[in-house]
């Protein structure tokens, strides 16, 4: 462990860690790392564990390794690069075997107030957790995300290409110009959280509990229903002005689309369990339908038969 913490030497408030060898690598994620430093840079040493970060760190990078996980980030991080994080298995018993790849990143932790670029690219990342207000550039693309948390005003540039994701997000995340990309997909989950909003507008009493996980949803943890419905009705406006009356009507088709392809998709599933929403009945109704199909079946070749006889 000595002769580790003595391989990394830190240079005005910045660590680079060189390349490791795998005893080290393994060692690498017990380390006690100096408090002074705001910069981490260790990418390109199969890690697959991060140690404690210090309080101070503004700066992240640790791609290309084969993190599982990341430590709780320090409230002062502007910056986290974690992209690439996976291995490569090749089974050498096999000669027409092809090389998998196994991403290992599959969550992300609370992200910090301060942050204003994420990049975590190629993982296998599910969900995003609550994006900063701080935010200015996200990339998400090649994980296997279905919906996108809020987009923050301050986004800058977004890329997130997932051949996962739910409609319309991904038509959305493909428009060309940056600005207009960003606006669409804000206006589109803002028109959603609008018309909730309005339906508990239309409830006397509403929960404490409900008031909150709304608060939290749209960063208003401290204002009354109604004031977060004036203000989420404001950055409509403010966007539809934005995007111009054929993007916004295009959007708005766009989410219609969204909603119906969902109701067809749940229909499907109430269908598949059939009538009395069981397996077994299912297969019991099945089993009828066959057993009619075959003495069906037999009717008409008795009555061939018969006919033939009488012409005979």
């Amino acid at each position: 462990m000595n002769s580790l913490q003595n391989k990394l030497k830190v240079q005005d408030n910045t660590l680079r860690v060189p390349q490791l060898s795998e005893d080290e690598q393994d060692k690498f994620k017990n380390i006690k790392l100096p408090i002074n430093i705001e910069k981490l840079y260790c990418n390109f040493n199969n890690l697959k564990e991060l140690p404690e970060l210090p309080p101070h760190l503004k700066i992240l990078e640790c791609s290309r390794n084969q993190l599982i996980k990341l430590p709780e980030l320090p409230d002062s991080l502007k910056v986290l690069i974690c992209d690439n994080n996976h291995y490569n298995k090749f089974n050498r018993y096999n000669e027409n075997s092809r090389v998998q790849d196994i991403r290992t990143l599959d969550e992300l932790p609370e992200l910090p107030k301060s942050l204003e670029l994420l990049k975590c690219d190629a993982n296998d990342i599910k969900y995003i957790p609550h994006l900063p207000k701080s935010l200015k550039e996200l990339y998400c693309s090649g994980n296997p995300i279905t919906e996108l948390p809020i987009l923050p005003k301050s986004l800058e540039i977004f890329e997130c290409i997932n051949r996962t994701l739910k409609q319309p997000y991904n038509e959305l995340v493909k428009i060309n110009d940056m600005k207009d990309r960003i606006n669409s997909i804000r206006f589109y989950q803002l028109a959603n959280i609008s018309s909730k909003l309005d339906e508990l507008r239309k409830i006397i009493s509403v929960s404490n509990d409900i008031k909150s996980a709304i608060g939290t949803l749209i960063s208003h943890n401290s204002k009354s229903i109604q004031s977060m419905i004036d203000d989420v009705h404001k950055e409509l406006l403010h966007l539809a002005t934005e995007l111009g009356e054929e993007k916004v009507y295009k959007i708005i088709e766009l989410g219609k689309k969204a909603n119906r392809n969902e109701e067809i998709h749940q229909r499907g599933k109430i269908n598949k369990k059939g009538y009395y929403g069981n397996n077994e009945n299912e297969e019991s109704n099945n089993n009828r339908s066959s057993h009619s199909r075959r003495k069906s079946r037999s009717k008409s070749r008795s009555k061939s038969r018969s006919k033939s006889r009488k012409n005979s």
